[in-house]
């Protein structure tokens, strides 16, 4: 709560020796929090691409269309200590774009960099086969960087929720709270979930970053135990709040997408709630001594989360 800690200026000795990071999705929730902790131990040299950072004080160098001038951008990319791959298209209707952007762009970005450079690429749980595009074109970018020369992590979030954006866990908690309606989507029994908050994903992020354990390692960061809209709903009402889960068959949904009706979600969506999901937090809990909040109880306990 509150933020993260800004950290007084350093002495210009000790500025020059400052590390590099070369910093794609800077923009995101993550980009901006990962800026904002490590500055000013580390400077940042920023692929942005729609909006610019606004982060007046803070040691960042922008390049905008970054991520697609890599190739001229090679000799700065390899002199930074560290490359943190946030960048991704998360929603479209265009198949084709999750795996041009999400997949070959990491391809093209891995080709320039120096072997054992240290390179950290944010993925997703779902990053399956079986996930539908977007999942589909993250697992292709995981196997990229896994083949690549150099000293990788990748980062495997679950659901994230507090990140203001209004999607995904976010958007049920507030169904549920607007209207004490919670979606069960069902597909051989109650779809699960295993949300872990914005703030977590980051600090995570942040310590990869800033105190490396090891290389060539993949980190899944989710909750402990995975969860339900029953049991979403049951944590609601014991923190006071009135919900009830309403059973929706993901059929039905997938035969509205095939009739071309009105949806608010694309999809690769359905793919992604079904998808086959590996919680194995074995590796995150000894490296990183990784203990995920409970959403459940932070719920029965009337804690704020999700969207406004």
């Amino acid at each position: 709560p509150g933020g993260l800690p800004v950290r007084p200026a350093l002495p210009p000795a000790i500025h020059r020796r400052m590390k590099t990071v070369f910093l794609t999705g800077g923009s995101s929730a993550l980009g901006r929090r990962l800026i904002k902790a490590l500055h000013p131990a580390f400077r940042f040299l920023v692929a942005t691409h729609r909006r610019p950072l606004d982060l007046p004080g803070f040691s960042v160098e922008e390049l905008p269309q970054g991520l697609e001038r890599c190739e001229e951008l090679a000799e700065r990319i390899r002199t930074a200590d560290v490359i943190v791959h946030l960048a991704a298209v998360t929603h479209s209707r265009d198949p084709a774009r999750y795996e041009a952007v999400n997949h070959v762009l990491t391809r093209r970005l891995l080709a320039v960099a120096r072997p054992g450079q240290r390179f950290v690429f944010m993925s997703t749980l779902c990053a399956t086969p079986d996930a539908g595009a977007y999942g589909v074109s993250k697992w292709h970018a995981e196997q990229a960087v896994q083949a690549s020369a150099l000293d990788w992590v990748i980062i495997r979030p679950g659901e994230i929720y507090g990140s203001k954006a209004g999607e995904g866990i976010d958007a049920l908690l507030h169904l549920a709270q607007r209207w004490g309606v919670l979606p069960d989507f069902r597909q051989a029994g109650s779809v699960r979930y295993a949300p872990i908050s914005t703030g977590e994903v980051a600090d995570f992020l942040i310590r990869a970053v800033e105190s490396p354990r090891r290389a060539r390692v993949t980190y899944t960061v989710c909750a402990a135990h995975p969860c339900t809209a029953p049991e979403l709903a049951r944590a609601l009402r014991a923190g006071g709040r009135r919900a009830v889960a309403v059973p929706v068959p993901v059929a039905l949904l997938r035969a509205a997408v095939r009739l071309r009706l009105p949806v608010p979600f694309k999809a690769d969506q359905l793919d992604r709630l079904v998808a086959r999901k590996d919680y194995d937090l074995a590796t995150a809990r000894a490296d990183y001594a990784f203990q995920p909040r409970d959403l459940l109880a932070d719920l029965a306990a009337g804690v704020p989360v999700g969207a406004p």
